[in-house]
Order: structure tokens, then C-alpha cells, then sequence
């Protein structure tokens, strides 16, 4: 296209008219295209970080019943004891508050409605929760059981928290109940980091639409129920999705909604950004462009002539990144990413030609304990070491991966399991020789390794890299730096 630049001034005109013209109508074009790239891309970011917020909200609450229910045995394992006063069940109540990093804090009601708090900080009940929902819903057949009550204020400390409580069924004259306590200052404070700033808010709702946490916290919404707004109402019958709300239902602000109903418990999260925070940008760049398309013409021609080098010189540029993606940077194989992309093609390869295929999954024994002792720098070099193992052991036709911190796998393409296994001992009986100098420490890895074969069942990389899996923690539990073998489910 240069060489008709060059032969005609008139030709060199019409295209800078052309493309004058065409910048401009791209102006207009880029505003509308950008604005709905924008939205399209945060209603990807929204679900993403609702994503994350399900299985973090899944496994606080999972923690909370499995306390509850480790609770609930220890008092029907010791019917004559007090819980608040025994040295052994304030031990475990501290250890399932350190394990929700004191989110969660567990308390007992008497079988008169007296509250007391773990350990005990009075011999009298620190307040009568007789009439509270929590407690009422566990003396009645039909409805006792895992229950997550609406917020409520605290008698004792008047913060707003969420009692989720169960049943005592053993006899016990001390407890009748007991609940697991979530403060939603301490809710809000751990959602504060996550959500979308300035405007944006995470939110935890009941199944029937009512707000139980909020993420900036509004006392104000916290136990409303927005199910009464059509657009909550049409949008959140379904297990997820996105809408644009008006805010009407909470506090105005025009917002984009990503919502999801938990599997495991009657609960909604929903994380939202404020469409004046999101376009902002977008408004702002749009009047910059606009501006600056009467200097941009001026500069055609010349941009003109150095588009295709432009072009040439990204593309060269993305080529190189996409490699460089592709490959784990501390031990120069593939990373997890790229790995399983040449799993599933080799696995459709095999099918497709009915050949054997092997997997290796290996894990370098004791590797927390050389970091421990010698530095994440020596286990650093552990991690090179193995990577060049690997590539001066495993033929050229194989393929070799970190798949995690400490855990590679290595693909034997036409491979049976009795070659697999024979590949594997090289691999491990050569890194029994493999010497690491860490600075002044000379430091000996060793390898477990698991084994599995490829099965006409396997379509996709999950199934065999679950069978390898398997081997490698029998290989661990057997005793570690040895080969195990899982042929079949």
C-alpha cells in the first residue's frame, strides 16, 4: 500500500480524506462501542468478585456449622458439665474463633432464654433471649435445625450481628441452644477491602430478600426486605444474574447488580458498582477524544505511513508476551495454564488415534521444611533444580509443567504404565543424586511420584490428573520419595 502513497499525491489525498472521515465516524462509533465494553467488563469483574465472595461465604458459613455441631457434640458428650465453665469446651471455642479469624464468636442460652458467653463472664445470664427468633425457632419440631436469623442488636454489647444458631438435643440443664454470633461491623470491615470503590457494595441477603449484611454498613437497610421492588423481585427468582437497579430499594444510587444464590445455604450475595463511578472515566476520555480529533487529522498522513511498522511491531510484541505466558519464569517449564491446554490436546490425540498416554504427578518431599530452614531463596533453587531435572530426563515428545508451588506433572505421550513407571524411577532415582547448593548448605531433595493411565472415560484432563493425584498422596502416605500407581477410578 506504500508503493501507491509513493506513485500518486492525488492517491495519498483521497486516502487521508477517507481516513479523516473514518476517524471521525470512529470517534462516534468508539463512544457507544466503549461505553458497552466498559459495562461488559465490569459486569465480568462483578461476577468474578461475587464469585469469590460465594465460596469465602460458603466456607465462613461451613465453618460455623461444623462448630456448631462439634459444640453440640461435646455438651451431649458431657451432659453434667457447665460449657461455659469447662476448661476443655472454652478451649475449643477459642480454637473455632481463631479459626474464622474472630469473626465468628460462639455463645449458649439456658433452657430458660439466658444468654452467657464462652467462657462464662458471669454466674448470672448476661441477658433473657427467650423471645428472640433464634432461639424460638429451635424449640419447635418443624422448624429446628441450621438456622440463620434476620440481624438483630445485641442486649449486651447493642452492635448488630447475626445469630446463626442449633439445637441442643442431648439433655443438658445448662444449654438449650447454642448460635454462633457474626457482628456485621466485623462483616462490613472484611467485605470494605474487597468491594468496588467509592460507590460500590457487597451484600449478603436472605433467600427471601432480606438484607442481612452490607458492605459499606447503612444501619439504616440492615433486616429491610427489597423484594418488594419489582426490580429485585423479577431479577433475583433466579439462581444469578445481572441487572441495573435505580437504587430506589436502598439509597438512590443508579448501580449494576451481579447476584448468586449459595448452594449449600439459604443466602444471596450480590456485589454492585455505582454507574457514576464506572463511566466516569469513560465520559471524561470521550471529551478528550473529541478534543484532540482536530489535531489527530494533521497527523494522518504521517500516522499513516507508520501504521503497518506500528502494527508489525505489536504483533511481534504480543507473540512474544503470549510465550512468555505460557512459561513458569522460576523453573522454565510450562505453567499450570499452558499445561493442561497440552493435556487436553495430547488426551484428544491418544483418543483419536486409540494410543496410550501416562501422567506423572510429582511433588518435591518436605519442601515447606527447606524453606523453613534455609530460606524461600534455597527453596527457590530446589524449584530450578527440578526443572532442569526434568528436562534433561524426560524425552523430547514429553511435556513437563508446575502445576503448583511444590508439584509438577509430566505428560508420557504413547506411554503404557509399565514405561511410565520406568520413567518415573529415572526421574526420581536421579534426584536422589542432584546435590543443591543453597549459599553455604548443600541441601538433597526426593520425590514422590504418582502414575495413571489414560482410560477411554477420560474426555477431559480432570479425571486422569485426579487418578495421578491420588497416587501421589498414596506415594506420600507410603512414605514419600517412591512411585505409586492408580490405573483405574
Amino acid at each position: 500500500m506504500k508503493i501507491k502513497f509513493r506513485r500518486t499525491r492525488a492517491g495519498i489525498f483521497g486516502i487521508i480524506s477517507l481516513l479523516v472521515c473514518f476517524m471521525w465516524g470512529m470517534v462516534f462509533f468508539w463512544s457507544f462501542s466503549e461505553r458497552e465494553r466498559i459495562l461488559d467488563a465490569d459486569a465480568k469483574i462483578l461476577g468474578q468478585l461475587r464469585s469469590a465472595l460465594d465460596e469465602q461465604t460458603t466456607g465462613l458459613f461451613r465453618i460455623i456449622e461444623l462448630s456448631l455441631q462439634a459444640s453440640e457434640r461435646w455438651i451431649a458428650d458431657h451432659p453434667d458439665s457447665d460449657p461455659a465453665s469447662a476448661e476443655e469446651f472454652i478451649g475449643l471455642v477459642d480454637g473455632f474463633r481463631k479459626l474464622s479469624d474472630n469473626l465468628v464468636d460462639i455463645r449458649i442460652v439456658s433452657p430458660s432464654g439466658g444468654l452467657h458467653y464462652i467462657p462464662k463472664q458471669s454466674e448470672y445470664e448476661l441477658a433473657n433471649v427467650s423471645d428472640r427468633e433464634y432461639f424460638k425457632v429451635q424449640l419447635d419440631d418443624s422448624t429446628k435445625g441450621f438456622y440463620i436469623s434476620q440481624p438483630l442488636k445485641s442486649r449486651v454489647t447493642n452492635k448488630w450481628l447475626v445469630p446463626i444458631s442449633i439445637p441442643v438435643n442431648a439433655k443438658s440443664k445448662y444449654v438449650a441452644v447454642i448460635f454462633a454470633a457474626i457482628e456485621l461491623d466485623r462483616i462490613a470491615e472484611l467485605h470494605e477491602n474487597s468491594r468496588i470503590k467509592p460507590n460500590g457494595t457487597i451484600t449478603i441477603l436472605s433467600n427471601k430478600g432480606q438484607i442481612i449484611a452490607r458492605a459499606p454498613f447503612n444501619e439504616k437497610i440492615i433486616g429491610k426486605s427489597i423484594l418488594s421492588y419489582s426490580e429485585f423481585s423479577t431479577h433475583m427468582q433466579k439462581e444469578s444474574g445481572t441487572f441495573l437497579t435505580d437504587g430506589s430499594a436502598t439509597d438512590g444510587v443508579t448501580r449494576l447488580v451481579s447476584f448468586s444464590r449459595l448452594k449449600s445455604y439459604p443466602l444471596v450475595i450480590a456485589v454492585s458498582s455505582a454507574m457514576k463511578d464506572v463511566l466516569a472515566p469513560w465520559k471524561k476520555q470521550t471529551m478528550t477524544i473529541i478534543g484532540l480529533c482536530f489535531w489527530v487529522t494533521v497527523f494522518v498522513a504521517f500516522l499513516w505511513y507508520h501504521l503497518l511498522a506500528s502494527i508489525k511491531y505489536s504483533e511481534e510484541a504480543q507473540a512474544k508476551l503470549e510465550f512468555q505466558a505460557k512459561i513458569d519464569a522460576l523453573t522454565g517449564l510450562l505453567n499450570r495454564r499452558a499445561f493442561l491446554e497440552e493435556l487436553n490436546t495430547e488426551i484428544e490425540r491418544s483418543h483419536r488415534y486409540s494410543r496410550s498416554l501416562s501422567l506423572l504427578m510429582i511433588d518435591v518431599d518436605y519442601f515447606k521444611k527447606v524453606n523453613d530452614k534455609y530460606g524461600h531463596s534455597a527453596g527457590d533453587e530446589v524449584l530450578r533444580s527440578m526443572g532442569k531435572l526434568f528436562k534433561d530426563t524426560i524425552r523430547n515428545m514429553d511435556i513437563a509443567g508446575r502445576i503448583g508451588g511444590e508439584e509438577f506433572c509430566v505428560i508420557l505421550p504413547e506411554t503404557d504404565i509399565t514405561s511410565a513407571n520406568d520413567a518415573a524411577e529415572r526421574i526420581r532415582s536421579r534426584c536422589e543424586d542432584i546435590r543443591i547448593t543453597a549459599g553455604s548448605n548443600e541441601i538433597k531433595a526426593t520425590l514422590s511420584i504418582g502414575i495413571s493411565g489414560l482410560m477411554e472415560s477420560d474426555i477431559t484432563p480432570e479425571s486422569i490428573m485426579e487418578r495421578a493425584d491420588k497416587a501421589l498422596y498414596l506415594a506420600k502416605d507410603n512414605g514419600r520419595n517412591r512411585i505409586e500407581t492408580i490405573i483405574e477410578n
